[in-house]
C-alpha cells in the first residue's frame, strides 16, 4: 500500500469513527485515546484528545518522516483547535529520535484543561503532564472504583498522580482519601483536584512517601482501610527483568492485603507488558499467600476500549488489573 496524504487521511477518521462509535467522546466525557498505535494500524503513532486540542506523541521513524502528513490530517478532525507534541518518551531514543515538545498546528493548549469523566473532573496540563498529560487508559477503572466504594469508606490511593481514583473515591462516597506519591508537582495538582471536586480538602489528603514505605509504615502503624488501589508505574522495561518486577509487586499487594478490613477490596494493576494478565494473577495470588489472608477475585479491568488492540499484537493489552475483596 502507497504511503501518503490519503493513507495516513483514511486511517485517522476511521480511528475517530470508532471512537464515536465506543460512545467515548460525548457531552458527558471531553478526553479519548484518538489514535492508539498499532491498535489503529498506525505503529508508533498515539494521539488523545483533551476538549479541542490534540496530543500528539511520535515513536517511530515512520510516522516522525510523515509527520507533516499526519499533523494536516488531524487538523481535519471535527473542532480541533491545536496540536501539540508530546514526543518526550524515551521510546524515541531507541528511535535515535529527539525529544519535542511544542506546537504543531493551530492554537496552543491553555495551562490547565479540565477533563470530564462524567459528575469526575480533572486539571489536566498537556505540556507537562504525565504520557500526554493524563492517563486516560484508566477512566472505565476509575468509573468501576466509584461504584465500589462504600459510603463513609476509608480509601488509601497510591501512586496516586494527580488523584484520580481518589477524586472518584469521593464522588463515591468515601469518608476519607488518602492519597500518596512522590511527584510534588502531580501532588499539588492533586489538592487542586480535590478541592475542584468536593469543595473541602480535609478528607482528600496527599502523603508524600515512597508507596513501599509508607505501607510498611501503615501496617506497623495497625491502621486499616476499606478500599486500596495500587497502581504502580511500569516496573519493568523487558523480559529480563520480569524476576525482580515481580517480587516488588507481590510485596506491594502482600501488604495492601493485610491493611485491608475484612470485606474490604483491592484494585491492583501493572503495566508491565512483559507481566502478562495470567503471570500477574500468580503473582497477587503469591501475596495473598504470604499476607495469609483469603482473598477472592470480584473483576478482572484491562485499558478501556478507546485504547483498542489488535489480536496480532498481544502486547497491545498492556493494562492488567484486579478487584480483588478481602474475604478473611
Amino acid at each position: 500500500q502507497y504511503i501518503d496524504h490519503h493513507f495516513f487521511q483514511k486511517r485517522i477518521q476511521d480511528a475517530w469513527g470508532t471512537r464515536k462509535q465506543l460512545r467515548f467522546w460525548n457531552d458527558t466525557h471531553n478526553s479519548v485515546r484518538v489514535i492508539n498505535s498499532e491498535g489503529d494500524g498506525l505503529p508508533g503513532l498515539i494521539v488523545d484528545r483533551y476538549g479541542s486540542h490534540l496530543s500528539v506523541q511520535i515513536n517511530s521513524v515512520g510516522c516522525e518522516r510523515f509527520k507533516s502528513e499526519i499533523v494536516s490530517c488531524l487538523r481535519e478532525l471535527e473542532g480541533v483547535s491545536g496540536v501539540w507534541e508530546r514526543s518526550d518518551s524515551t521510546v524515541r531514543e531507541l528511535e535515535n529520535l529527539p525529544i519535542r515538545n511544542g506546537l504543531l498546528a493551530g492554537d496552543p493548549p491553555p495551562e490547565e484543561v479540565i477533563v470530564r469523566e462524567g459528575d469526575c473532573q480533572y486539571l489536566v496540563n498537556m505540556r507537562t503532564g504525565h504520557k500526554t498529560g493524563f492517563y486516560l487508559d484508566q477512566r472505565i477503572n476509575r468509573f468501576k472504583f466509584q461504584n465500589l466504594v462504600q459510603n463513609g469508606s476509608r480509601v488509601l490511593n497510591c501512586f496516586a498522580y494527580t488523584g484520580g481514583f481518589g477524586v472518584a473515591a469521593l464522588k463515591g462516597g468515601a469518608a476519607s482519601v488518602e492519597n500518596v506519591d512522590t511527584c510534588t508537582d502531580a501532588i499539588q495538582v492533586g489538592l487542586r483536584n480535590g478541592q475542584l471536586n468536593s469543595g473541602n480538602n480535609q478528607n482528600f489528603i496527599y502523603s508524600a512517601e515512597n508507596v513501599f514505605e509508607f505501607l510498611r509504615k501503615a501496617r506497623s502503624n495497625g491502621r486499616k482501610f476499606d478500599a486500596i488501589v495500587l497502581d504502580p508505574p511500569k516496573m519493568c522495561q523487558n523480559t529480563s527483568q520480569v524476576l525482580k518486577a515481580s517480587r516488588g509487586y507481590k510485596d506491594l499487594n502482600m501488604i495492601a492485603m493485610q491493611l485491608l478490613e475484612v470485606g474490604g477490596v483491592l484494585v491492583t494493576f501493572s503495566c508491565s507488558g512483559s507481566i502478562d494478565p495470567v503471570m500477574f494473577n500468580q503473582i497477587v495470588f503469591g501475596a495473598s499467600q504470604d499476607a495469609k489472608v483469603d482473598m477472592q477475585t470480584i473483576d478482572v479491568l484491562c485499558q478501556g476500549p478507546d485504547h483498542v488492540w489488535k489480536p496480532s499484537f498481544p502486547e497491545g493489552l498492556y493494562l492488567k488489573g484486579l478487584v480483588l475483596r478481602r474475604c478473611a
